[in-house]
């Protein structure tokens, strides 16, 4: 199920694509400035906040009990998050075990989908000539693909269950005690570990539930609860022979609810042979844990510290760590953030001058070895000047919070442009 396309690209029309990608290049490389000026600031301004919140951390020793003397105090605390209430997807009619603080459902729907494989070649004279390669197969996916973009016609994924059926949905707790206080649900969406929720469900809640979804009762000769011993077999790209015969076939709106062997659910005519439009549903949900917590005192719940400069600063993590140990964990994560925001600022710079600099390299294919050497030029051209200006910019913006570093920087900078300019002169010598 493949189908193949050869395209040719003239030279004429490169070169021009190679010039609009100038205008391209210019708006990366504003994009990446920003970036890079914008995550210098904030990685100064939150560890400042880190530092400060540091030093006016104070112990809750007992969170069992309602402390008015910590009003408006800056607390770490170590308590049992658990929720007053029992949680439930009402669409499966599934509920969580008591105390749980989150129920996951993850659905998955049977399709086609379509992935692609380019190979381009230069020619002499400049032209390109791309052969790509549309490969079709049949998959489980969270999302459903938009078949009416696929090349090829004749592999059809039309929305066969409204959205709100079938779809992947989070429900959180909204009364979480933390000891004698309560937490927001801000707070309780980053802890805790999910755990596999198999269903049991009987015969009649399965044939209620098929009712509910389809309107229609289970048929005599296919007991909805016990059609299916066996869970679904992995995402893989033909799952049963039934379902190559009708490769092509419209999804089908399914009429029958399974309970598999594994505890998830299946919506479709067979689970051992599924067809374009089935879907599978898993739940997992998320225990009542003990949780450490540092966040300012507000009644009896608590809010984010905020600090003198501006930044707000909270940490909740699941199991007991102390107040040292998340302090360090904040900073660690504040560095981690900064040099991944550094790196994606630098790809845009590189990108950017690559793009601006793509026209030399395309015109030079009118001869594909030239064109090579070029684009290999044009690339440590990009690499040098991404990286000179990459620090000149942090360089800047760390001026007003940490002046020696950036003097540093600017040192670095001057230092990696000078040598960059002996290395060209003795070239050309």
């Amino acid at each position: 199920m493949t189908t193949t396309v050869t395209t040719k690209t003239g030279y004429g029309t490169r070169v021009g694509g190679s010039f609009k990608g100038m205008l391209a290049g210019l708006l990366f490389f504003a994009a990446g400035t920003a970036l890079l000026w914008w995550n210098e600031g904030r990685a100064v301004r939150t560890g400042d906040a880190i530092k400060e919140a540091a030093g006016a951390l104070v112990e809750l020793p007992d969170p069992s009990r309602l402390e008015p003397a910590f009003e408006g105090k800056l607390v770490h605390a170590t308590a049992r998050a658990s929720a007053a209430s029992t949680i439930s997807d009402a669409r499966f009619a599934v509920q969580a075990p008591a105390h749980a603080l989150r129920l996951d459902c993850e659905s998955e729907i049977y399709q086609w989908v379509e992935t692609r494989a380019s190979k381009s070649e230069k020619k002499l004279g400049g032209s390109v000539v791309t052969t790509t390669v549309y490969d079709y197969q049949r998959a489980w996916r969270p999302l459903p693909e938009n078949s009416d973009a696929f090349k090829e016609s004749g592999y059809e994924n039309s929305q066969i269950l409204p959205a709100g059926v079938w779809e992947s949905d989070r429900v959180t707790a909204k009364d979480v005690t933390f000891g004698a206080y309560r937490l927001g649900e801000n707070f309780v969406s980053a802890i805790g570990r999910a755990e596999p929720l198999p269903l049991e469900k009987t015969a009649e809640q399965i044939a209620a539930l098929q009712s509910a979804l389809f309107g229609v009762p289970p048929t005599p000769a296919a007991p909805a609860a016990e059609s299916a011993a066996a869970p679904l077999p992995a995402s893989s790209a033909a799952d049963a022979p039934a379902a190559e015969a009708t490769a092509s076939a419209a999804p089908v709106v399914p009429q029958k609810v399974f309970l598999l062997g594994d505890g998830s659910l299946y919506l479709g005519e067979n689970p051992s042979s599924p067809a374009i439009g089935n879907v599978r549903v898993r739940f997992s949900f998320v225990p009542e844990t003990d949780a450490s917590l540092i966040a300012v005192v507000r009644g009896d719940t608590f809010t984010p510290y905020l600090a003198a400069n501006g930044t707000r600063f909270s940490r909740i993590a699941t199991g007991t760590l102390s107040a040292a140990d998340m302090i360090e964990n904040a900073r660690q994560g504040n560095r981690t953030l900064a040099w991944l925001l550094r790196a994606l600022a630098w790809l845009l710079l590189f990108l950017a001058v690559r793009m601006v600099l793509s026209p030399l390299a395309v015109i030079g294919d009118v001869v594909p070895f030239i064109g090579s050497i070029l684009s290999f030029g044009t690339g440590l051209v990009a690499f040098a000047v991404a990286s000179v200006w990459g620090l000149i910019v942090a360089a800047i913006a760390w001026i007003r919070f940490r002046p020696l570093l950036a003097l540093s920087l600017l040192a670095l900078a001057a230092a990696l442009a000078v040598a960059l300019l002996l290395r060209k002169r003795r070239a050309a010598a």
